[in-house]
């Protein structure tokens, strides 16, 4: 155990295991992906499309106002690149070797060779917007447009030919599932299958129960495809025959990912995400994640899932960080603020030492009359991962009826910041005392974000004595403070 004791203070960080934690491998968390996730707010300027993963951390995706957006670290924070397409980007496909690709609305093709940072544009390729592209090895790429025609390159997207009307509507879904066998699905619910990289095609006729707007292949001869119907269908033998799992979201599915070891992520219109652990057999609904619609997801590796929405939201889903979505409880990091390391303002609580029976314990006596403080600086250490902390107040008092309401107010500082910044305030639910004199009470709340790893932290606790709910006659004595994060 790690514990650091400040100069001057009896209060404690206790910092539990922290080598232990970062040695955790990944594998331990993957049974979590795709559980919870955290909302990095508006990122895009338009509906977000294309998020593809283009390994090293790089992740790219387009929106509708022609604009690209690239990350270097997973998806965690974004670069805005400006219009690079000429119309609403939808298709995008990593071919390796830096090189990238993309189709817009306009019919054109762009092409990036150092990993989106810059592009190329190549043109007017298609008849119509193009809406889905997958790379199939071998410098072989596929798109399809809206124009039921499928286009191929050989040269890793330099160049395109055009194979004429394959579909029988627009191609929404393309995925490519090995030795050369790749699928696609249309507007009019047909599933359409090549065994040679693209070249020729067979129509396997109409297999889904509504607009086909996605598909997957997941290892192993699974292939998976999504639909405006809410349904998802499944085959086992690399899309030759297919089984109708019946509705399994609550509106129309527009996304899917896979993310290895069985576990495959969909989100639909009503902001759901559903999950899979058996290959994509049965599912899970995980709730309402998003803000609008869900257009886009991909895998990242690392435990790492990304999704984007209509309302220009960017969602990730991080295990591999061990951030609050994965740790087990027995990982959950702490502070302990003791009364003995507590700062005293005017107006302060009683800082005081109490002679019990079997030893004798600080205490911070809070009177029921004045509006009394107590405050605790520290540094956050750098296992913090910036996520909600929960506080508990532990507390005794003499009397035996009443209720008591402390309020927690935060701040922090970095570097050039303020030493004394404005503190936000956080009310703890009233807390009846325990019918015991000297029994434990426990006021807790949340607070959301507050502090930053490795900046200067502070806390202060007063007792919130002109709330209604305050009615216990006496002090109110705090013998610790926690502060729990994972």
């Amino acid at each position: 155990m790690a514990t650091v004791r400040f100069p001057k203070f009896s209060q404690l960080i206790v910092d539990a295991d922290l080598q232990q934690i970062n040695d955790l491998s990944p594998a331990l968390y993957i049974e979590d992906i795709g559980k919870k996730w955290k909302d990095l707010g508006v990122i895009a300027s338009g509906y977000i499309h294309g998020l593809t993963y283009c390994g090293n951390g790089i992740v790219l995706f387009g929106d509708d106002v022609n604009h690209v957006f690239r990350s270097t670290d997973y998806g965690a924070t974004w670069t805005d690149l400006g219009v690079i397409a000429s119309d609403g980007v939808y298709g995008m496909t990593y071919c390796g070797n830096g090189i990238v690709l993309l189709g817009d609305e306009a019919n054109h093709v762009y092409r990036s060779t150092d990993y989106g940072v810059n592009w190329s544009d190549l043109g007017v390729i298609t008849s119509d917007w193009i809406v889905s592209m997958v790379y199939c090895g071998n410098d072989v790429v596929l798109l399809g447009d809206a124009d039921n025609h499928v286009f191929r390159s050989t040269n890793n997207g330099a160049t395109w030919a055009d194979l004429g009307v394959i579909a029988s509507d627009s191609i929404y879904g393309m995925t490519y599932c090995g030795n050369g066998i790749v699928l696609l699905g249309d507007n009019s619910k047909h599933v359409f299958r090549s065994t040679n990289n693209g070249a020729t095609w067979a129509d396997l006729g109409v297999i889904a129960s509504g607009a086909i707007n996605y598909m997957v292949y997941c290892g192993n001869g699974i292939a998976l495809l999504v639909d405006g119907a809410s349904h998802v269908s499944r085959s086992t033998d690399y899309g030759v025959n297919w089984s109708d799992l019946g509705v399994i979201a609550t509106d129309v599915i527009h996304s899917l990912a896979y993310c290895g070891n069985g576990i495959v992520l969909l989100g639909d219109y009503s902001r759901h995400v559903f999950r899979s652990t058996d290959y994509g057999a049965s599912w899970s609904d995980i709730g309402v994640i998003a803000s609008d619609w869900i257009f886009s997801m991909v895998y990242c590796g690392n435990g790492i899932v990304l999704l984007g929405d209509r309302a220009f939201h960017v969602y990730r889903s991080d295990c591999a960080f061990k951030t609050d979505e994965c740790i087990p409880e027995a990982y959950v990091k702490q502070a302990v603020l003791t009364p003995a390391g507590a700062i005293i303002p005017a107006a302060g609580a009683e800082q005081k030492q109490i002679e019990g029976t079997n030893h004798s314990y600080y205490v911070l006596a809070f009177g029921q009359v004045l509006a009394e403080k107590a405050d605790w600086q520290f540094i956050m250490p750098p296992s913090y991962y910036e996520g909600n902390v929960k506080v508990q107040i532990l507390w005794v008092a003499t009397p035996t009826t009443g209720g008591v309401v402390f309020d927690v107010n935060f701040g922090n500082a970095g570097d050039s910041d303020s030493c004394d910044p404005v503190l936000t305030n956080q009310a703890c639910a009233a807390v009846t005392v325990d019918g015991t004199t000297r029994d434990i009470n426990i006021s807790s709340c949340t607070l959301t974000t507050p502090f930053n790893a490795g900046e200067y932290a502070i806390i202060r606790i007063h007792r919130e004595t002109g709330d209604g709910s305050d009615t216990m006659d006496g002090d109110a004595e705090i013998i610790g403070v926690i502060l729990q994060w994972v």
